[in-house]
């Protein structure tokens, strides 16, 4: 299967409203929102966004208090690309509680994030951006790009993560998960795109 990841520029039409509404949790900044730089700020104030039905994809990461000794310290979890589908619903993306640069360290391998709708799981595909450490002053709307052209693009293999408190029977499979991203997606294209895709799956 081509690489799921180069299908999210199929989103190229504008959307005329958001439909969704994100809530971050503390610490969390939001670099790039379906390809295209935020200004979010752990710092703001403001911590909920819109988002447009459907599929989208977020550029995120986590600044968690590690405590050292009698003193704490601001660390940085490594960017995540998460990808999921929502549709008018009000939605809350959190991360674990994390005190130690162990929990942190665990943190960036699981990439266990919570997200949520009415407290119920939301089902969605997670992935490191392949940077090498935390860098300030970045292009993430590049490097995202970069990460949606690659062939390497760990779309290809990374697993639907689920919450433990998931019945096991709504469990969504990554194939499954993938063809109901794709239909969307194509759903979502113009005219145009839709026949330059069909050309390119030829």
């Amino acid at each position: 299967m081509k690489k799921l990841a180069l299908l999210v520029t199929l989103i190229s039409a504008p959307h005329v409203m958001a439909d969704n509404q994100l809530i971050l949790g503390e610490g969390i900044k939001v670099h790039a929102i379906n390809g295209s730089e935020s200004i979010s700020s752990f710092f703001s104030n403001d911590r909920s966004l819109n988002l447009p039905d459907g599929n989208n994809q977020l550029l995120v990461s986590y600044t968690a208090e590690i405590r050292n000794g009698s003193d704490y310290e601001l660390e940085h979890s490594h960017p995540s690309v998460l990808l999921f589908s929502s549709e008018k619903q009000s939605i809350t993306l959190k991360a674990p509680e994390i005190i130690t640069t162990r929990q942190l360290e665990h943190f960036n391998r699981e990439l266990n994030w919570k997200l949520e709708s009415d407290q119920k799981p939301i089902q969605f595909n997670a992935e490191l951006l392949p940077l090498k450490g935390f860098r300030l002053g970045i292009d993430f709307e590049r490097e995202l790009a970069d990460f949606n052209r690659s062939n390497n693009s760990a779309t290809q293999h990374v697993s639907v993560i689920e919450t433990p408190s998931v019945v096991k029977g709504d469990k969504v499979t990554d194939e499954q998960m993938k063809l109901i991203l794709l239909k969307s997606l194509y759903q979502q294209a113009s005219p145009e795109t839709q026949e330059a895709f069909k050309s390119f799956i030829q």
